[in-house]
């Protein structure tokens, strides 16, 4: 990457058992890769389930105090919302869902199955369940009916071990595509787009990386994913991020040889050039969408969210590296 030639690669990562640890602490040596990626003209998008609130220390501590000195985007809430960290400002691509819904599954379930999310609802499913545990399959359901009764287009994914009830249309791509779109106002990025994570709820953004790389060791990304880090979380993004920000130009054999030959292979069925393809038309549509969701009526945009004095203070408390 050359940070004079307008074609800076992008980075974009989960943030749970991928940048960060099973703590939800991103290690030192995660983040000297991140600066490392950025001084050389790279941007690092934070891809994540998590709440905004979370980063915000609105929910007790901020779990990242110092992202400002690390990651330029944060798409959180599963794509339905964007944070600006330069501009410090966050943009909502979906609303809530309607208040009938949320006191339907407050009725139903526990009192702690909500959670205070900006755009969704969502609470820890059953941490020891499989897909289609209990409570997945009784919320699914009731959204379900939910959607045949009011002409409303809501859906539940799955984030490990949280459910999560969803506008129309969002997931991980579209937060994604978002953050590329405010990118491209400011004439940022351009370069490959690579892309790690460790979940199924991954998958919307990774299918949509020039390079996918899995860093939980497998188990459920096999079949989808380009490459895995011989390293876990913080320390697989690390490797990842070191390895690909030596590599120059566009994608050809010659950088697939030198990936081939540090990383394990995942089973991607698809064809290498038919994914080439698909992120650079991604990013090429990605202003037009965001355009258009900025000019629908009800979405908010926040803005002076203390992200930089947040990551100032870390700094001058001596707890950032």
């Amino acid at each position: 990457m050359d940070p004079s030639s307008g074609r800076g690669d992008v980075l974009v990562l989960d943030y749970d058992k991928t940048l960060a640890d099973e703590r939800g602490i991103v290690p030192q040596s995660a983040k000297d890769a991140l600066r490392r990626w950025r001084e050389a003209g790279g941007i690092v998008i934070d891809n994540t389930g998590r709440r905004a609130g979370d980063f915000l220390g609105e929910n007790g501590p901020a779990i990242f105090p110092d992202i400002a000195d690390y990651v330029d985007y944060v798409v959180a809430e599963n794509g339905s919302v964007i944070i600006d960290v330069a501009k410090d400002r966050m943009i909502m691509l979906g609303e809530r869902p309607p208040q009938a819904l949320i006191d339907e599954i407050a009725a139903t379930f526990s009192p702690s199955f909500l959670s205070p999310y900006r755009v969704q609802c969502i609470k820890t499913a059953d941490p020891t369940g499989p897909p289609g545990d209990a409570n997945e399959v009784a919320l699914t359901a009731m959204v379900d009916r939910y959607n045949a009764a009011n002409g409303t287009k809501l859906h539940v994914a799955k984030n490990i071990d949280s459910l999560m009830v969803l506008p129309e249309g969002i997931d991980k791509r579209i937060g994604m595509a978002g953050a590329l779109a405010l990118m491209r106002e400011r004439g940022q990025g351009g370069g490959r787009v690579v892309g790690a994570g460790d979940a199924t709820n991954d998958l919307p953004f990774l299918d949509a990386c020039d390079i996918s790389f899995g860093v939980d060791g497998g188990a459920r990304l096999a079949s989808r994913v380009d490459f895995f880090t011989t390293n876990l979380m913080g320390e697989g993004v690390r490797e990842l991020a070191d390895t690909c920000r030596g590599l120059h130009g566009e994608l050809d054999p010659l950088v697939d040889a030198a990936l081939k030959d540090r990383f394990h292979q995942g089973d991607n069925t698809r064809a290498r050039t038919s994914k080439r393809k698909h992120a650079p038309m991604l990013r090429a549509r990605a202003d037009i969408m965001l355009s258009r969701v900025e000019k629908r009526a009800g979405v908010e945009i926040q803005e002076k969210l203390g992200l930089q004095a947040m990551a100032e203070r870390t700094r001058n408390m001596g707890l950032a590296g």
